[in-house]
């Protein structure tokens, strides 16, 4: 993770996992959630022949179409259930009915567009979001399915079905699959350029008027994001990993557009209680159509669930910089973070970050230290709404006085964060999210001291 003002880079099978799965939901505390089965016996499965009729008998009801199902009466319980008028009270039922006879279809994006009805409302639902977490593996999705997952963690599951949601994870981490992300949004920004306020400065003791690319320019841009990563087994235990992403904002005109490609590319050792990576990475920025800086290094993780309900991974990493026209930035950075998710519940997730980097540059009084501290919780609503925020706080403690200012370089970096998702699919699976990032570099030097207000409307497929 980098501060300041320069902008840089940075088999198990699956039917055994889905009886697995499904052989430990009925447990106590999901059955207060949905209504227990009733006997299935055949006397007891009466398929309505009609809906109710002002003279036409006694309507389908819930149970009776859970009885259908449960003895493969697909179609007998669909219309059954075409019957029954939707009320506050059996809309979840219903709903939830409905998901189980698309599922049984073979139907998963029916089944999955149903789980995610239910949880609109009441997200604290343990047993709709492990079918829903269950379905997103099965189509693939591993992002969605893996946040889904999570959080399920965090409800008050007995052992075994908590086992079986692990079995889960370490799947998507060693299965075979290509992941592609495609992302567009709308970015109103108060300092496109990251750039201060002053529009005077002393060099040398002798005062400058700054060019207006060199001051704060506000503007709104469109951003375009999208990544392609491929996962391959080679063996049970080893995998490799490739992936590229390309990120582009362009304003209008091409003065302040910015665009950035990072690549990798590694192996990935699998553990039962943890992983490790170890990876190449490569990345190259542009800025106003100019190319910036290019860099290449490597980067090891290792990380796992070391408790219930606790994931921890620890990052060190290093890189070689080049820039194409400021040659005293040149040199190298490495970095050292650590990372814990805690599942709180079965609707929140907690996260803390901390690190330092080490940024070596050819001109000493650009090079420094950069320790940084975060969190962020996240909550799913009922209302349909998941909210994330938290702050970023990173200092940056530079070596020597710069000579143009006479004095050694110290920056405070103050970063909030916070992301607002309507959990509802717009199209091809894609919820629409909005974000808002504040940051303040404030500095004793005032051409590096700046604030930043950062808007960002889009779609997500992390719900």
């Amino acid at each position: 993770m980098k501060f300041g003002r320069r902008r840089r880079r940075r088999r198990l099978p699956l039917l055994f996992l889905s009886a697995a799965l499904s052989l430990f939901l009925p447990y106590q505390h999901v059955r207060a959630q949905i209504v227990d089965p009733p006997d299935t016996s055949p006397q007891t499965v009466q398929a309505p022949e009609a809906c109710i009729t002002p003279d036409s008998g006694i309507p389908p009801s819930v149970n009776q179409v859970k009885a259908l199902i449960l003895v493969g009466r697909l179609d007998e319980a669909s219309r059954a259930l075409d019957c029954i008028v939707i009320t506050p009270e059996n809309e979840t039922d219903v709903r939830f009915l409905r998901g189980h006879i698309a599922e049984a279809r073979g139907d998963f994006t029916t089944a999955i567009d149903e789980y995610r009805e239910i949880l609109l409302k009441r997200p604290n639902l343990t047993r709709v979001r492990l079918e829903l977490a269950r379905l997103l593996f099965l189509t693939k999705d591993d992002a969605a399915s893996r946040h889904n997952f999570e959080l399920v963690l965090g409800a008050d599951i007995p052992q075994a079905v908590r086992d079986n949601v692990m079995r889960f994870l370490a799947a998507i981490r060693q299965r075979q699959t290509v992941q592609t992300e495609l992302s567009l949004g709308i970015v109103p920004d108060s300092n496109i350029n990251t750039a201060t306020r002053q529009s005077e400065i002393i060099l040398f003791d002798l005062p400058f008027r700054l060019s207006d690319d060199a001051t704060q320019q506000s503007g709104v841009g469109a951003s375009v994001r999208g990544a392609v990563m491929l996962r391959q087994p080679l063996t049970d235990e080893y995998g490799l990993e490739a992936g590229v992403g390309v990120q582009r904002i362009e304003h209008s005109g091409d003065r302040f557009d910015d665009m950035r490609v990072n690549a990798f590319a590694g192996l990935r050792r699998n553990y039962t209680d943890l992983d490790i990576g170890a990876r190449a990475i490569f990345s190259h920025q542009w800025f106003g159509g100019m190319p910036i800086s290019h860099s290449v290094g490597a980067e090891l993780d290792v990380g796992g669930w070391i408790r219930p309900r606790l994931e921890t991974r620890l990052f060190i990493g290093g890189e070689v910089r080049n820039y194409d026209e400021s040659d005293f930035l040149d040199g190298f950075l490495v970095s050292i973070s650590g990372l814990a998710r805690y599942s709180l519940s079965p609707v929140s997730l907690a996260d803390a970050l901390i690190g330092v980097a080490r940024e070596q540059t050819d001109d000493p009084g650009f090079s420094n230290t950069q320790p940084f501290i975060g969190a962020r919780y996240f909550q799913a609503l009922p209302m349909g709404i998941s909210v994330s925020a938290g702050p970023l706080i990173g200092f940056r403690n530079f070596d020597e006085p710069i000579a143009a200012f006479g004095k050694t370089r110290r920056d405070v970096v103050l970063q909030f964060k916070t992301e607002i998702v309507l959990r509802k699919n717009v199209a091809f699976g894609f919820a629409p999210m909005f974000s808002y990032t504040y940051t303040y570099n404030r500095s004793n030097i005032d051409l590096f001291e700046y604030k930043r207000h950062l808007f960002e409307l889009g779609l997500t497929k992390l719900f």
